[in-house]
């Protein structure tokens, strides 16, 4: 989405990066779930 790389990361919950410069992907962001996460699913402008 745009600039933004959404990943699942297991136990580390979903993980926000900006791929602008996708030489150097930087984390800008996560959200820590509390439950394994390994899928990531997109609905409009929701994550």
């Amino acid at each position: 989405m745009g600039n933004y790389a959404y990943l699942a990361d297991g136990y580390g919950g979903l993980r926000i990066i900006n791929v602008s410069d996708p030489t150097h992907p930087t984390e800008v962001g996560f959200y820590e779930a509390g439950w394994w996460c390994e899928e990531v699913a997109v609905s409009g402008n929701y994550v």
